[in-house]
C-alpha cells in the first residue's frame, strides 16, 4: 500500500504535467483497496499488543492472555444474563467479546479456534445467531 503511494508521488514530481501514470489511478485505487487492512483499527491493537507482550514488560503472556479471556467470557455472560435492557450496550458487548476473541487468536500461541481452548467459541457463535 506505502508502495503504490510513493508510485504516485514519485510520477507526479517527476513530471506533473507530462504523461499519465503507466498504471491508471482506478487501478492503483483498487489494487490500494484489495492491499488494505480490513480492519485498521483491529490490525492497529494486534501489533500494539504483540509489541507490548514483546518488549521486556513486567506482565508476561500468559497474564495478557488470560486478561482477554476473561474479559471475552465477561461481555459473553453479560449478554446472556440479559444484565442490559438496553439493546444498543447488549450490541456494544457482543462487538467487544468479538474483538477480544479475535485479538486473542492472533496473541496466543494456539489460537481461539481449537477445541481446547478456554474461550468457547461455539457459545459466542450461538450468542451471535440470536
Amino acid at each position: 500500500q506505502d508502495h503504490l503511494a510513493f508510485y504516485r508521488r514519485t510520477v507526479r514530481r517527476r513530471n506533473p504535467n507530462g504523461p499519465r501514470l503507466a498504471a491508471p489511478d482506478l487501478l492503483l485505487n483498487m489494487l490500494q483497496k484489495f492491499l488494505a487492512y480490513p480492519t485498521p483499527m483491529m490490525n492497529t491493537i494486534n501489533n500494539t499488543t504483540l509489541e507490548f507482550m514483546g518488549t521486556d514488560s513486567e506482565v508476561s503472556r500468559e497474564n495478557v492472555t488470560i486478561a482477554l479471556v476473561t474479559m471475552a467470557k465477561v461481555c459473553q455472560e453479560m449478554v446472556v444474563q440479559k444484565r442490559f435492557s438496553n439493546e444498543a450496550t447488549n450490541l456494544f458487548c457482543l462487538r467487544a467479546m468479538v474483538g477480544l476473541v479475535v485479538l486473542f487468536d492472533h496473541v496466543d500461541e494456539k489460537g481461539a479456534f481449537w477445541k481446547g481452548s478456554p474461550i468457547n467459541i461455539k457459545e459466542c457463535v450461538a450468542i451471535l445467531n440470536k
